[in-house]
């Protein structure tokens, strides 16, 4: 079997709601969302989000996500085949986050 993970953390300003939803179209799974005034953080900033956390409950494949995150945003260099075996890409999504992927089998 083999095991894929990933675990990006990211930071947006005002647009956390909107990029996380964006991601989970991306990604699938669970999304989870607690905002500042849940975590008792500033009332001020009640309906922005403080945590978010997107699981998925099975092992999909990651072929195509690049296209998807690239939707609105820029490829940098496309997913292909590297001369190490793996796939590598890169690109900028809408919400100017870079993500730079080298995707490829552990055991696991």
């Amino acid at each position: 079997m083999t095991a894929v993970q990933m675990n990006p953390y990211l930071q947006f300003q005002d647009q956390a709601r909107e990029a996380m939803d964006f991601y989970r179209s991306v990604f699938g799974g669970e999304l989870t969302m607690m905002t500042f005034a849940e975590g008792g953080a500033d009332p001020s900033s009640d309906d922005r989000i403080m945590h978010a956390q997107l699981v998925g409950d099975d092992e999909p494949s990651l072929r195509g996500y690049d296209e998807a995150l690239a939707d609105g945003g820029e490829v940098i260099e496309p997913l292909e085949q590297a001369p190490w075996g793996d796939y590598s890409g890169a690109c900028v999504d809408r919400f100017g986050t870079s993500w730079m992927a080298n995707i490829g089998s552990s055991p696991g």
